[in-house]
């Protein structure tokens, strides 16, 4: 029975348990990166310590300022430690945490948050942070809109629901852009790190297919942004493809010819083997592409 209580508390006793095993992969501008599970662990607490230093309260929205890659999950993590919460749009928050391009003026720049969490870390301090998630209530917020706000029980409850196999099925989630989404993240990002599985954390947009044929998923996470992205990339990929190959690019991509079939496959990386489909209700493209396929899509 699973009695963890939060999100931060059950991704960061996996990433302490799996040790130097990576599970999350962002790309750098060259490759795929990622690092060790228990480093990442660090980074979180290190973010996290610090942005309690910096005056984090709980149940307050923070800003976060850069690319959603790795650094933009050690931010998302280390202000669900604190009670905190992403600021959402109209918000003006009092702090901004910032990565990736130069930090602007007034930002916390996520880096040093890092540097000068780890001085705390090695001085004995991590028992703060994992008292502050120990405090966490399911009514804290975590997330969500001004309008229509998330708790952390909801978010549990969204990972908790989400039908990621057990960890011996190693295969790689691969997750787009969209994971800013609340519901995204928790399927996409958060559930399959509390089952032990391996994240890649998608560029989206037109790299939808590099980024599958550089990680080779065994499994996709989309919603209606990503799924539109993912379609666009696939119809402009189709245009290279010999005229007897075309016929099945339509509405509903359900009847590729087997050429053109085999070609997708090669494009998604040649191993996906289920696909979650995050509030996307009109997809029957999806459906009927990944159902030509034979890879089934699941609503969640």
């Amino acid at each position: 029975m699973e009695r963890w209580r939060s999100v931060p508390e059950a991704v960061l006793a996996r990433l302490d348990a799996e040790g130097e095993r990576t599970m999350v992969r962002s790309h750098d501008g060259v490759r795929f990166r990622g690092l060790p599970a228990a480093a990442l662990a660090q980074r979180v607490r290190a973010a996290a310590l610090a942005l309690a230093g910096e005056g984090v309260m709980p149940g307050e929205s923070v800003g976060l300022d850069g690319p959603p890659d790795l650094d933009w999950l050690v931010a998302d993590l280390a202000l669900l430690c604190l009670g905190a919460r992403p600021a959402t749009a109209g918000v003006a928050p009092r702090h901004i945490v910032a990565w990736g391009e130069p930090a602007r003026a007034g930002t916390l720049p996520l880096e040093r948050l890092v540097h000068d969490g780890y001085d705390g870390l090695v001085h004995g301090h991590r028992d703060a942070v994992d008292a502050r998630v120990a405090a966490l209530v399911p009514e804290t917020l975590a997330g969500g809109t001004t309008f229509a706000p998330i708790t952390h029980g909801e978010l549990v409850d969204a990972v908790k629901a989400t039908p990621w196999p057990a960890t011996a099925d190693r295969g790689v989630v691969l997750t787009g852009p969209s994971r800013r989404r609340w519901r995204v993240r928790a399927v996409g990002v958060y559930a399959p790190l509390q089952r032990g599985l391996t994240v890649a954390l998608g560029r989206g947009a037109d790299r939808w297919l590099t980024d599958a044929e550089a990680i080779e998923p065994r499994r996709l996470v989309v919603d209606a942004a990503d799924g539109a992205a993912l379609r666009a990339a696939i119809a402009l990929r189709a245009e290279d493809l010999p005229p007897k190959a075309r016929p099945g690019f339509d509405d509903t991509m359900s009847a590729l010819a087997p050429e053109a079939a085999a070609a997708v496959r090669g494009w998604l990386g040649g191993r996906v083997a289920d696909v979650l489909r995050v509030d996307a209700p009109d997809a029957a493209w999806l459906d009927g592409l990944f159902g030509a396929l034979d890879v089934p899509v699941r609503p969640v």
